[in-house]
């Protein structure tokens, strides 16, 4: 095994038993060789890690590690810290690549002296097994970082999405960026990785696809998810304003905000019907609106932590308890 490979793979690993040896197959199939695979199990409670064990004795630039349930964003900063590779791809653990997706991410970004390196990519349906190639994305070309972090902020023509991309490495260590411990990980760590960067490729390729699932966690309507959508947001205003550069990307910004604005809402109405009540419904649709008026202000939190830690207070008002249901289950015996 080369001790210096050229990319370093970083896969969390999490309750994907089912989808696991599809994926690292498709790893380890790659037309380009100089490549090192970090495994990282997240404390998976199924037999994930027995999986991803047999590809360490199979092929030698595999390894794993082991760690308690975390989360995906500290799982991702463990594969960082223990990286090699002059670039970096995320590979999610219930997804799977072309055979080419490192050799064309990887010349992309050599020949154009490009820091990151941008493909396209698919949606995979597994219940009905439908694939659909994602259409809206940036016209294939080397471009500007800062002229693509516009693109990016907006999340149209580049997405959020880690996963399609190929970084130089040293953008986060030589730069101190790591992934939050929350959900939406991505929306507050890839914009500062973008705003350190250089140039840009983008390659017309569709060389990722993306399983949809039931229980992915993108998909799962929950209060903690959306606290973290709007803190996520929060954290990438709050750096755009520490860069002083916000007036650059204001109108990127307040293009997201208005998509924020149209998603959060609904999804509060949809978690108070689940919960089978509505008091305080009015009271955290001010919360909601306040948080969204907040960071689209320039106001800083004293403490430097806060920026990147965001405690409860950034957060929006909780839901409140189902009066109904608690009242049956005082009578369940």
């Amino acid at each position: 095994m080369n001790l210096n490979p050229k990319i370093s793979v970083i896969v969390p690993i999490y309750n994907v038993e089912p989808y696991l040896e599809k994926c690292l197959l498709s790893i380890a199939h790659q037309t380009f060789k100089d490549f090192e695979v970090i495994m990282v199990n997240d404390g998976s409670p199924d037999g994930s890690a027995l999986i991803a064990e047999k590809f360490v004795e199979r092929y030698s630039n595999f390894k794993l590690i082991s760690q308690p349930n975390m989360g995906l964003g500290c799982a991702r900063n463990r594969g960082l810290e223990l990286a090699k590779g002059e670039y970096v791809a995320f590979i999610d653990s219930d997804d799977c690549i072309k055979p080419d997706y490192l050799e064309k991410l990887y010349n992309a970004a050599v020949q154009n002296g490009a820091d990151i390196a941008i493909c396209g990519f698919e949606m995979h349906w597994l219940k009905t097994d439908i694939k659909v190639k994602n259409f809206i994305k940036k016209r294939p070309g080397v471009y500007d970082a800062k002229e693509i972090l516009k693109c990016l902020i907006r999340d149209l023509s580049v997405q959020f999405y880690v996963w399609n991309k190929l970084f130089k490495r040293s953008l986060f260590s030589e730069n101190g960026i790591w992934y939050p411990r929350m959900r939406f990980e991505d929306i507050g760590t890839l914009p500062r990785v973008f705003y350190h960067a250089n140039k840009v490729a983008v390659i017309p390729d569709y060389l990722y696809v993306y399983s949809k699932r039931k229980n992915s966690i993108i998909s799962q309507l929950s209060e903690q998810n959306l606290n973290d959508y709007v803190r996520s947001l929060c954290m990438l205003r709050l750096f755009l304003e520490e860069k002083g550069c916000y007036e650059e990307y204001e109108f990127s910004f307040k293009m997201l905000k208005a998509k924020a604005g149209i998603a959060v809402y609904p999804w509060t109405m949809l978690l108070h019907k689940r919960g089978g009540s509505f008091d305080g419904f009015f009271a955290n649709f001010k919360g909601l609106k306040m948080r969204l008026k907040e960071y689209s202000q320039k106001q800083l939190p004293d403490n430097a932590e806060e920026k990147y830690l965001f405690p409860a207070v950034l957060v929006p008002k909780a839901l409140p308890n189902n009066k109904k249901a608690e009242k049956r289950r005082r009578y369940e015996f």
